[in-house]
């Protein structure tokens, strides 16, 4: 898996590809696809740059996963692929999601593993 950050035009891809993931696995661990443009743009106003605060990750299949740090200050949400749901690489993002965020709410907001 390749992680890189968020890069605006890449919203249009992300809302089709999430829409895909919940047509295929059903809605359970993820949120509504209109939702990723409020999430992005308006639960980070005023914290850093979207392409600090929101990381994807490639593999071969496409986009593995999208992690959004940072909302309500604190927390993070994580949506992989269903592919990946339950393994390895969704444990990872997970754990990259989760230290990141604390960094960053600590203020210590270094690029971390994967990043």
């Amino acid at each position: 898996m390749r992680p890189r950050v968020f890069r605006h035009e890449d919203l249009p891809r992300l809302r089709q590809v999430l829409s895909g993931w919940i047509a295929e696995a059903g809605r359970c661990g993820y949120d509504h696809a209109g939702e990723l443009p409020h999430r992005v743009y308006d639960n980070l106003r005023d914290r850093r740059p979207a392409a600090e605060l929101v990381r994807l990750w490639e593999d071969a299949g496409g986009l593995a996963g999208i992690a959004i740090l940072l909302r309500f200050g604190c927390a993070f949400d994580v949506f992989a692929a269903p592919r990946l749901r339950g393994g390895p690489a969704e444990l990872d993002m997970l754990e990259w999601a989760a230290g990141a965020t604390a960094r960053r709410a600590a203020g210590r907001a270094g690029p971390g593993r994967g990043a």
